[in-house]
């Protein structure tokens, strides 16, 4: 969340055009196609995906037949950063159930010398995915962040910003959608003191979150499920992708069903993990202009989160 939060911050023009742009750049599409010519493909078919990425940009590649979804990444070293996150967290998590690659980040990736002209891109390949045919019920989803706990604990996976990063964030977020009277004062009263409870967080053992786990976030191959789109992943706190998927509209039937009772912090720490997400997504959409398409207010939003028992 908080890179899609520094992306709309840092440069609306980039954001914009990354968000409208219909086709990927022509540099990256064209050193796509000369990477995999001399890999000996052959049979290339290259097109826009039908589905957008805030960081990235993705194509539908076919290969002799063979469907994969390739992404890439905006130009700047943030955007390339995050790819290769997001790549080294595929891999680890699912690399014994998909065929995903690394294709022309050379022998040492993380230290690359990147042009601004995106002439030296470099793409996750990896199989296509079928859609969810149901949304998971919290149960599964809580099964699902367990086993990928297992699996990247205590891994060497960079991020460029952790917990305390969000907080300190989130905080001045509250203020500004306060100024703009986008929340009532005394929701950002009630919000102040839910963001004050998450202050000793940082000493908790780190966690790998996802940081923008939703339905859509969630896909099958094989009869198992997969987590794509990591480019927002980071080092937080038990509970936190739990608690950002229940934010969606999609999981708000749940709220009268004890939807926090299983978590490792109590109800009210596990609302403040709410609260928090839901301030920094509202500022996301208020940044982005897309305030416009929501359905409920922010503090409609945010009073069903302070009533959860």
């Amino acid at each position: 969340m908080l890179s899609k939060y520094y992306h709309y911050a840092g440069d609306a023009a980039l954001a914009a055009a990354a968000a409208t742009s219909p086709a990927p750049p022509a540099l990256a599409l064209s050193r796509l196609r000369d990477l995999l010519t001399a890999q000996g493909r052959g049979a290339i078919k290259i097109e826009p995906a039908r589905f957008a990425s805030t960081l990235g940009v993705l194509y539908a590649l076919t290969l002799d037949g063979k469907e994969y979804i390739v992404k890439t990444h905006l130009p700047g070293r943030a955007y390339y950063d995050n790819l290769i996150k997001e790549y080294e967290i595929l891999s680890l998590l699912y690399g014994d159930l998909l065929e995903i690659a690394l294709v022309g980040g050379g022998e040492n990736p993380a230290n690359a010398d990147l042009p601004a002209d995106g002439s030296k891109n470099v793409y996750i390949m990896m199989e296509t995915l079928a859609p969810l045919s149901e949304k998971p019920a919290p149960a599964t989803v809580r099964g699902l962040l367990a086993r990928i706990r297992e699996k990247t604990h205590n891994k060497e996976i960079k991020s460029g910003y952790n917990f305390a990063d969000i907080l300190r964030q989130t905080s001045l977020c509250a203020e500004k959608l306060s100024d703009r009277r986008l929340i009532s004062r005394d929701a950002a009263n009630t919000c102040g003191e839910y963001l004050r409870a998450l202050e000793g967080a940082a000493q908790e053992p780190p966690v790998l979150c996802h940081g923008d786990l939703s339905n859509k976030n969630i896909m099958t191959r094989r009869g198992e499920f997969v987590f794509i789109d990591w480019e927002d992943a980071f080092w937080g706190v038990a509970d936190y992708d739990y608690c950002y998927w229940l934010t969606f509209l999609d999981q708000r039937s749940y709220y009268d069903q004890d939807p926090l009772g299983l978590n490792s912090h109590n109800l009210e720490y596990s609302k403040a993990l709410m609260v928090m997400i839901v301030l920094m997504k509202s500022w996301i959409s208020v940044a982005n202009n897309a305030m416009a398409a929501n359905k409920v207010t922010f503090d409609e939003r945010l009073g069903e989160i302070f009533r959860i028992k």
